[in-house]
């Protein structure tokens, strides 16, 4: 048996002894999706949309995947072809922390064999982002001025790896190459609504629809306030419907696990989410890539979703 597939099956079994006291109840959670592989196969050209290389840059976190970059109702979106969420990439930028793209086209890093596939699985594209990483490069831009010319400075970032020659690899980001833009065709429509297929239930960056209000903690029942701040989900609690909690899930992979467990009783649930909105995001972020445990201290939040509304309850 591999090691995951190990590590996976204690997983299960844990949970499983979290549920033994499980009472059936009425809950109204609902649009919960587990974890499937090879669910989709993407393509390198989905409804005017080209798939790109995308670097992400939030402060001094980097991450690298495949996804598309489009436009609609004025706000420039992310949606990553590898976990299937969808990113407001304006309303991040202006709400929460500056974020940087740099991307380029898949078709400029896939290897020929991948490239003469109309369709591409999840793991080849996991499996070529785990290759390639994000540098910078300077330059020097000529300058002319009334009194002198020269050369200053300039710089900006690139992908880098052994699998292709970055050289004169094509990149937008918001230095050199911005002026490339978009990354769309003329088969692009605007109007055409976009559905997120990921999990409903992630850690990572969250995105808020509006104002919502917040809780004294997370049993309370009547708010205390209200915010429209954007962060980091780091943590699921499960409530059953007497409001007793019966599982906390610190990691992705127990969400997963949890969801394949309870997949035909899931929306009997509550759940409840420790957030986090501040500015020192590097370790969390990675901590959540990796599988591993974020501080519970780093708390500052809690969200409550029940009849898929939104609520956030403040702990301090």
């Amino acid at each position: 048996m591999k090691k995951y597939q190990f590590k996976k099956l204690l997983l299960s079994s844990l949970i499983a002894l979290q549920l033994a006291n499980n009472v059936e109840g009425n809950n109204s959670i609902s649009n919960v999706y587990a974890q499937t592989e090879n669910e989709d196969l993407i393509s390198l050209d989905e409804d005017g949309k080209i798939l790109q290389l995308v670097g992400i840059r939030i402060g001094d976190y980097e991450s690298i995947t495949f996804g598309y970059i489009y436009r609609k109702d004025s706000n420039v979106y992310l949606k990553d072809a590898i976990k299937g969420r969808i990113y407001n990439i304006t309303n991040l930028d202006q709400n929460y922390i500056p974020i940087k793209l740099i991307y380029t086209e898949a078709e400029n890093v896939l290897s020929d064999e991948l490239k003469s596939k109309s369709r591409l699985t999840k793991e080849e594209l996991e499996e070529t982002a785990e290759k390639i990483s994000i540098i910078s490069i300077t330059t020097y831009q000529p300058y002319v001025s009334q009194f002198e010319e020269g050369k200053v400075p300039f710089v900006y970032q690139t992908f880098e790896s052994k699998e292709f020659d970055n050289s004169c690899l094509p990149i937008t980001n918001d230095g050199l190459f911005s002026g490339l833009g978009l990354p769309l065709t003329d088969d692009y429509d605007e109007t055409k609504q976009d559905v997120d297929t990921s999990n409903k239930y992630t850690l990572g960056i969250y995105q808020n629809t509006g104002v919502y209000s917040y809780y004294s903690n997370i049993y309370a029942t009547d708010s205390v306030g209200e915010s429209d701040k954007m962060g980091i989900i780091i943590c699921y609690y499960i409530f059953d419907e007497n409001n007793t909690r019966i599982a906390t899930l610190r990691t992705q992979e127990q969400i997963d696990t949890f969801i394949e467990l309870n997949a035909e009783n899931i929306d009997k649930y509550t759940w409840k989410a420790a957030f986090y909105n501040g500015t020192d995001i590097k370790q969390i972020l990675e901590n959540i890539d990796s599988n591993i445990p974020v501080s519970l201290n780093k708390t500052t939040y809690f969200i409550y979703n029940s009849n898929n509304k939104t609520k956030t309850l403040s702990i301090n």
